[in-house]
């Protein structure tokens, strides 16, 4: 009987605690602001890569791990002197765009403009 009793006195605050109903329209908007956060918190961590970090001698990993995925493929070749790759990343508005080459996912090249 004391069992049956404990069992009841910790169920029922749980079901008083949980008894909220489902507002789909508070789940769209915590949802929203949510995302909206991750993108503001994306947009000011992306306005920040030092592009000094990057020298030559870099591997591709490191590159991609100091400036993200927000780079373009502007040429590549594979051959049998090695793999080639010219990639672009920066924001033109900003005037802050950069220019590897990449040799064997080596940067042997950097021009910035």
């Amino acid at each position: 009987m004391e069992g049956k009793i404990r069992i009841i006195m910790l169920t029922l605050p749980t079901l008083f605690c949980c008894s909220k109903r489902w507002n789909p329209n508070e789940q769209y908007t915590s949802e929203i602001s949510s995302l909206n956060a991750a993108k503001l918190n994306l947009y000011k961590t992306s306005n920040k890569v030092n592009f000094h970090d990057i020298k030559v001698g870099d591997s591709l990993s490191k590159v991609i791990s100091i400036i993200g995925n927000d780079y373009k493929i502007s040429a590549s070749l594979k051959n049998n002197h090695g793999n080639w790759m010219k990639i672009e990343f920066g924001k033109k508005l900003d005037a802050t765009r950069v220019e590897l080459l990449l040799k064997n996912n080596e940067v042997i090249n950097i021009h910035k403009y």
